[in-house]
């Protein structure tokens, strides 16, 4: 809702002058993906949106969505996420600096260390050994 808001008053400083020149080379770089997820016009209006939110800033260049087809090549991440291709895990990691590629391949988790399910194998061997 905050983003919301903050792209309705820049919106407004756009359309109705802020009285603050921007550089052309503000202007010329395009869209600018802020860390609030928002895809600005410009350097400028991403700026503008910092007056209200001193937190905000700049995630990558260009627009914060992406256009990933769904081929299924999948790639696990180092958030042990499998993801449908690199396309789609490169997109996470512009977000989320902790994901990262880790190998080819859907993610293969460790079987868990949950102790009533060992005693059942141990069980399972016990009895299957016994005839019961």
């Amino acid at each position: 809702m905050e983003s919301v808001v903050i792209t309705m008053v820049v919106s407004l400083f756009i359309k109705y002058g802020t009285g603050l020149d921007c550089p052309q080379m503000y202007l010329a770089a395009g869209d600018v993906c802020g860390t609030d997820g928002v895809t600005y016009p410009s350097l400028c209006e991403l700026e503008i949106a910092r007056i209200f939110d001193s937190d905000l800033d700049i995630q990558y260049f260009g627009s914060c969505t992406t256009f990933c087809d769904n081929q299924w090549k999948p790639v696990c991440g180092t958030d042990l996420k499998t993801y449908p291709n690199l396309c789609k895990l490169e997109f996470e990691a512009r977000k989320n600096d902790n994901v990262d590629f880790l190998y080819w391949g859907e993610c293969v988790h460790p079987v868990s260390a949950d102790p009533e399910m060992e005693n059942y194998e141990v069980k399972r061997e016990s009895s299957m050994r016994n005839g019961t």
